[in-house]
């Protein structure tokens, strides 16, 4: 959210040469008086993000597509 709403005012606000990296969205991150707090909700969001990415990708079930029904709907 930190990084998408930096991008959202540089696209607004700022010229595309002053916009930053996400280094400096971490930087500013770190400015801020809650910024410790600020990184480690930045790294769980991470953490968590990855670990459902994961679940997903284990649990999913990808069905072998009937090639002649497909084609017999594409051919109506």
């Amino acid at each position: 959210m930190i990084v998408g709403g930096l991008f959202v005012y540089a696209a607004f606000k700022v010229a595309s040469e002053q916009a930053g990296s996400i280094g400096d969205a971490l930087k500013w991150a770190r400015g801020r008086p809650l910024g410790g707090m600020l990184y480690v909700w930045i790294a769980f969001d991470l953490v968590s993000f990855g670990a459902c990415n994961v679940i997903q990708a284990r649990c999913r079930i990808v069905h072998k597509p009937d090639i002649g029904n497909e084609l017999a709907r594409v051919t109506r």
